[in-house]
């Protein structure tokens, strides 16, 4: 393991996960094994960017279920890097449940409702992302994370084809947050909302106020541009 560490320091990272490799081989069992495992998904996932592997090595660590630092990482790690492609979205989300439900607290628990709400929105769990999301809410009112929290919650409704319940979720949010990211995006999450309920002109007039707001400005003029064309079309 030292010799291993030494390459790490080294950036010899193939050489420094080969040394980690074999001494999960000589002692498999033994008390450095957790630690080892560990290094080898950091290794993978940052250092040689391959994250099929680091994923491997992290769920080895977790299949072992002893308490530990480098377990409660590779909980973290694996779960965010699952949520970020879109795969094994269930057992992220037990992932984070098992962090957030740590004794003592874990840190960053808004963090983690937040990631966790993203894996449930991704399996279309729109009902169990939105408690989540009104727990980091009402637990961490001071929290970074509470704009964004707001404007996904009420994004949910609209992803579940609820427009009606979207639409007056997030104009408040840009009326509470105006001049800020959330805000410009819950107004064009908002002109969704008024076209899906065939409000186009209202629709057009809140994309326009849009122009040199709006961080995708091709996007913007697409929708724009579309819209003109249905509301010519109805005339």
């Amino acid at each position: 393991m030292q010799e291993a560490d030494q390459l790490l320091k080294e950036s010899n990272y193939q050489q420094a996960l080969e040394k980690y490799q074999l001494a999960t081989t000589l002692d498999p069992d033994g008390e450095i094994v957790p630690r080892a495992l560990y290094q080898m998904g950091l290794i993978a996932e940052l250092n040689l960017k391959k994250n099929d592997l680091a994923e491997l090595y992290y769920e080895e660590l977790l299949k072992r279920g002893t308490a530990s630092p480098e377990r409660l990482e590779a909980l973290r790690r694996v779960a965010n890097l699952y949520v970020e492609e879109n795969k094994e979205l269930k057992k992220a989300s037990q992932y984070y449940k098992e962090l957030i439900d740590q004794k003592p607290e874990v840190k960053e628990r808004d963090f983690l409702l937040f990631k966790k709400a993203q894996g449930e929105i991704l399996q279309s769990a729109f009902a169990e992302a939105r408690s989540d999301l009104d727990s980091l809410i009402k637990q961490y009112p001071e929290s970074t994370f509470v704009r964004s929290a707001k404007l996904v919650h009420a994004e949910t409704y609209f992803l579940d084809g609820n427009s009606k319940q979207a639409e007056p979720a997030l104009l408040e949010i840009a009326k509470e947050y105006p001049d800020t990211e959330q805000a410009v995006e819950a107004d064009f999450l908002r002109g969704q909302c008024l076209e899906s309920e065939q409000k186009w002109k209202e629709a057009l007039k809140l994309y326009e106020s849009l122009r040199k707001k709006y961080p995708n400005p091709q996007v913007l003029q697409e929708r724009i541009t579309a819209l003109r064309k249905r509301i010519s079309k109805s005339k």
